[in-house]
């Protein structure tokens, strides 16, 4: 059932946390056309039980919040599975308007030069187009990121008594970020959960100074050096070009080609020299996705370091030689 604004979720933790770092959500959804919003509630409640609870939100009169207990990031990462299996096809999120995404950060583990930090990093003019990127939104009313933050401002009697801002400080036992558009895709959910964790433990003691927080390259690659928690932040970045994959030339040429997307915005410039290359390679042999693949083996090629380059060509001369049609 939608219950009332004020109620809470169980507020017992989930899953173990070295770093003593939980995650609450609050997903704001609206029901598909076909569907009513009384009765997705319920299955909401079905499927994640005690973990979670549906409530009532003045900013989504057609739809409801689902609000979760805190858990760690691993929790998670498997607690959702049944949710965006069965009932996100149900759902709609990422185009209303007036649908969001905000995650609670435990406090207990955070110093307050560390909260400082997270809005430096967050508020920070360089930042901002990075911060529009990762949120999938603008800066709005709901989620002002665009003021700029100090390092004093996160001290408690300079903190903003409104809570429609990218990072809410008014809460006793979390910090609230609130920049992300709501999304059903689960990639997209966690790659949220992933960037509120990375945050956290960027601005870590001892990891960064205060001038590395106003520009997003430290934190790119201090995902990449943890890509492993965070799949799908570094996934996005990689896809949106703050980072860039580097082919290794150890794994097979083609398995890496296989696991392109294509996404058209996830293609990287490359130089007119290689495309002519790869086009003159597929000349004789064009398939219904040729420019798809010509510009996949361009961009990984763009990509490789010196020996990939040389893994990439002698595969390609392999493929004209055999006069394949299609990789």
């Amino acid at each position: 059932m939608i219950k009332d604004y004020h109620d809470k979720p169980s507020f017992k933790l989930r899953g173990k946390s070295v770093s003593k770092l939980f995650l609450g959500v609050e997903l704001e959804v609206e029901p598909r056309r076909e569907y009513d919003a009384e009765d997705l509630s319920d299955e909401v409640d079905d499927c994640l039980g005690n973990f979670a609870i549906c409530k009532h939100d003045s900013s989504i009169p057609h739809g409801f919040e689902i609000c979760s207990s805190p858990a760690s990031l691993e929790y998670h990462r498997t607690k959702w599975d049944g949710f965006f299996k069965d009932l996100s096809p149900k759902l709609k999120a990422f185009k209303p308007q007036g649908c969001g995404m905000h995650v609670h950060v435990s406090r207990a583990p955070l110093t307050t030069l560390q909260v400082g930090k997270m809005l430096v990093f967050v508020y920070s003019p360089e930042n901002y187009t990075f911060i529009k990127r990762i949120a999938q939104r603008d800066s709005s009313y709901q989620n002002n990121f665009k003021e700029k933050r100090e390092l004093a401002d996160a001290q408690p009697k300079k903190v903003n008594k409104d809570k429609h801002t990218a990072i809410n400080l008014l809460h006793n036992n979390t910090i609230e970020i609130r920049i992300f558009k709501s999304n059903l895709r689960k990639d997209m959910f966690m790659k949220n959960l992933e960037f509120c964790h990375a945050l956290a433990k960027f601005t870590w003691a001892g990891q960064v100074s205060v001038d590395d927080c106003k520009h997003w390259r430290y934190f790119a690659k201090f995902v990449k050096n943890n890509k492993d928690t965070y799949p799908n932040l570094y996934k996005y970045l990689v896809q949106y070009r703050y980072l860039r994959r580097r082919f290794n030339p150890n794994e097979k040429v083609e398995e890496k080609i296989e696991g392109l997307t294509g996404d058209k915005e996830a293609i990287y410039d490359f130089d007119k020299r290689i495309r002519e290359k790869v086009k003159k390679t597929f000349e004789d042999s064009p398939t219904e996705d040729w420019n798809k693949k010509v510009q996949d083996i361009a961009n990984l090629y763009d990509q490789s370091d010196d020996k990939g380059k040389i893994s990439i060509t002698t595969y390609l001369n392999e493929l004209k030689a055999k006069k394949l049609s299609e990789l």
